[in-house]
């Protein structure tokens, strides 16, 4: 999948995945789980090819439906940032609710990006806006405005059957 000017997005059990400019997203509306990640991943390095060498900001909304991966998961996405790690100027990972297992999600993707080096660039969240806004510090010239990131969002929400789910958690969903 290259760069597009109008966002493109594809979903899978459970997952979605687009690109749109320099800012790749994902969702996961399902568990964090083995064939979900490397769906995932397949297409973020697919996205990457082309890089021109100014990276690309990522943005990662993990929905209360969703839930941690296990440790077969973990071995996987951890491997596949590495190698993906060189093409990312910001990475914002947004885990919505306030729950006991949205804690524990914000609390490990915290530990992993210091563990792995990456705090630097690696932000983590709990509401779509805090995240929006981290990420779109890193923006430049080819990153889309933020009514249309979000605009991506919330049709990726709506593929995935999130939507009504969603309410107060990024705004009211348009229907």
């Amino acid at each position: 999948m290259g760069r597009a000017n109008v966002p493109v997005f594809q979903v899978n059990d459970g997952v979605a995945f687009g690109v749109h400019g320099d800012v790749i997203t994902s969702v996961y509306n399902a568990p964090a789980r083995l064939q979900r990640s490397r769906w995932l991943y397949d297409r973020a390095d697919l996205a990457v090819r082309g890089d021109p060498g100014d990276g690309f900001l990522v943005f990662m909304v993990i929905l209360p439906t969703s839930s941690p991966p296990d440790a077969e998961t973990r071995a996987e996405n951890a491997a596949r940032m590495r190698s993906l790690a060189g093409h990312f100027r910001r990475f914002v990972t947004v885990a919505i609710g306030d729950t006991f297992q949205a804690t524990v999600v914000r609390t490990a993707m915290r530990a992993i990006s210091v563990l792995q080096g990456r705090s630097r660039i690696h932000r983590v969240f709990d509401d779509v806006e805090g995240g929006l806004t981290c990420l779109l510090e890193a923006r430049r010239e080819r990153t889309p405005l933020r009514a249309e990131i979000d605009a991506m969002l919330r049709d990726m929400y709506r593929a995935l059957g999130a939507g009504e789910s969603l309410q107060g958690a990024h705004g009211p969903m348009p229907r």
